[in-house]
């Protein structure tokens, strides 16, 4: 080895780089269609914290004209949804959108949101950008499907 020093600092320069964190996990997306055609559907997901905490800041479709992110609470007695303007993830934590709870409005959906065809998402966040995911879609009277839902994406 003619210059020990050299590879010493190269090595040193390689194990000081800093290590990029994961980007959030999107799973077990889904999206509740509208019984009456002109009503919204309802999309639902879990999204998982990889190491760096993030904030959900926006849900977006392109069979959608417009999304919204809503809270569900009761007050007195009375459900009430409040739109949410982001959702803080956590860095090893899940949040998940659910019936009764957090979860995503999808106005005036494209012919081509059909049942049983994926419905994209656009997650927006803000340091780790854009996470695409496929939702599994389902009719409005059918139970929530259970399990791994839709292959994962981060």
């Amino acid at each position: 080895m003619r210059h020990p020093f050299a590879c010493l600092a190269i090595a040193a320069a390689v194990f000081a780089a800093p290590v990029q964190a994961a980007a959030p996990m999107v799973h077990d997306a889904w999206v509740r269609l509208p019984a009456v055609a002109g009503r919204p559907a309802a999309a639902y997901f879990t999204v998982m914290g990889m190491g760096t905490a993030d904030r959900l800041v926006e849900v977006s479709s392109p069979l959608a004209t417009r999304t919204e992110m809503h809270s569900m609470t009761m007050a007195g007695g009375v459900m009430k949804m409040t739109p949410l303007a982001g959702i803080d993830i956590p860095a090893r934590g899940n949040v998940s959108f659910t019936p009764g709870g957090n979860h995503a409005m999808l106005y005036t959906l494209m012919p081509a949101a059909k049942l049983g065809s994926p419905l994209p998402l656009a997650l927006r966040f803000e340091k780790a950008g854009t996470i695409l995911v496929n939702a599994t879609t389902i009719a409005a009277g059918d139970p929530a499907p259970t399990g791994d839902t839709t292959g994962h994406a981060h």
